[in-house]
C-alpha cells in the first residue's frame, strides 16, 4: 500500500523542512499493534507522547501501523478486519483528528509475508525515513521513538530501552518501576481509560441499527471511522469480506 508510505513520508519531509527547532533531534513517533479497528486511545496516545517531548525533541510525525493480519487473526477475536480496511480507517482517524499535518498511517508491517515485531517495525521506519529524505535531512539524523502502553512495557521489560515512550496507567500498575529506569513515562488521559478495540467490537455485536451503533461508538470512534464501520457491518460489501479478515 505505497500511497500510505508516500503520505507518511511527504508529512515528515514537510514537518523537517518547517520546524523553527532545529537545535533538537528531529524525532518521529510510532505505535504499534492490532488496530482492530483503530479508535481515539490509539491516536490520543501519539498525542501524549507527542507533547510531553516537545521541549526536548522536534517531533515531526506520527506513525499508526497496523500489524500482519495474521497476528490478528491468531488473536480470535470476534471481528477481524483485513489490513486493507485497518489501514483506511486509520488514514481516516488520522486525518480527522489532525488533517495529516502529524499523524500518518504507515502499512510497511501489514504489508510484509509474516508478523514482524515492533522492534524491527521501529527500526525499519527510521531506515526507510532516512533512506528516503536524505537530500531533505542535509546530513542529520531522524529517529524513531515506540509509543507504547504501560502494560506492553512491563510485559517485555523495556523499562531500559530509551527509544520507548511509555503511556503510563498509574491507575492500574501504581508506581512499580526500577530507579534507573531509560524509557519516558508519560502520565495517560484518564478520560480515554475506556477506548478499546475490544469496545468498538462489542458496540458491533450489541448494534441492531445503525443509530444504535452510532451511539454505542460516539466516546470511542472518530465520526469517520463510525461511518465505515457502518458501511461494513450492515451489509453494505460483501458478507464475510470483513469478517474474515482477507484483503
Amino acid at each position: 500500500m505505497a500511497d500510505y508510505w508516500r503520505k507518511l513520508a511527504d508529512t515528515v519531509k514537510h514537518n523537517v523542512l518547517s520546524t523553527e527547532q532545529t537545535d533538537l533531534p528531529l524525532t518521529v513517533l510510532i505505535s504499534t499493534g492490532a488496530l482492530n479497528p483503530v479508535h481515539k486511545g490509539h491516536v490520543r496516545m501519539l498525542q501524549l507522547a507527542a507533547n510531553a517531548l516537545q521541549s526536548t525533541h522536534a517531533v515531526v510525525g506520527c506513525a499508526l501501523s497496523p500489524s500482519h493480519t495474521s497476528y490478528v487473526q491468531s488473536k480470535g477475536l470476534s471481528h477481524t478486519f483485513s489490513a486493507k480496511d485497518r489501514c483506511r480507517m486509520i488514514d481516516a482517524a488520522c486525518s480527522e483528528e489532525d488533517g495529516g499535518r502529524l499523524l500518518c498511517c504507515d502499512s510497511w508491517e501489514c504489508d510484509q509475508t509474516h508478523f514482524v515485531d515492533f522492534p524491527s517495525v521501529r527500526r525499519s521506519l527510521e531506515q526507510r525515513l532516512n533512506t528516503e529524505l536524505a537530500d531533505a535531512l542535509q546530513g542529520r539524523k531522524l529517529q524513531v521513538k515506540y509509543v507504547c502502553g504501560e502494560d506492553h512495557v512491563h510485559k517485555c521489560r523495556l523499562y531500559y530501552a530509551n527509544w520507548v515512550v511509555c503511556i503510563r496507567r498509574t491507575h492500574e500498575f501504581g508506581n512499580n518501576w526500577p530507579e534507573d529506569v531509560r524509557c519516558t513515562l508519560v502520565e495517560g488521559d484518564p478520560s480515554l481509560l475506556d477506548a478499546s478495540s475490544t469496545a468498538v467490537r462489542k458496540a458491533l455485536q450489541d448494534a441492531k441499527t445503525e443509530e444504535e451503533l452510532r451511539q454505542l461508538l460516539a466516546p470511542l470512534e472518530y465520526q469517520s471511522v463510525t461511518e465505515d464501520l457502518i458501511r461494513l457491518h450492515f451489509n453494505k460489501q460483501p458478507c464475510g469480506a470483513w469478517k474474515c479478515g482477507v484483503m
